[in-house]
């Protein structure tokens, strides 16, 4: 529900192309994924980050929710470096 707000709010600016630096390849809860698949959907252009996957035996691409992999969505390759405590 806060991701569908800051959406909303951004989109009131009226930009041409909204970049999400924020990975979405897992589930949060049915219905904040579908608030946010709503969001997404009214964008005119959105760019979603989607990264590869290095800590198994064979790498690969992880993508967002299928949810959000509407038809104004793209996809942009982030790299990722896990925290690490000592």
């Amino acid at each position: 529900a806060r991701r569908q707000r800051r959406s909303h709010r951004i989109q009131e600016g009226k930009p041409r192309t909204i970049g999400l630096d924020v990975l979405l390849d897992d589930s949060a809860d049915e219905a904040s994924d579908r608030a946010l698949a709503d969001a997404i959907s009214r964008a005119p252009s959105i760019v979603l980050a989607a990264r590869v996957q290095t800590d198994t035996s064979t790498p690969r691409w992880l993508k967002p929710n299928p949810l959000f992999l509407q038809p104004n969505v793209r996809l942009g390759h982030v790299q990722t470096v896990p925290d690490v405590l000592d």
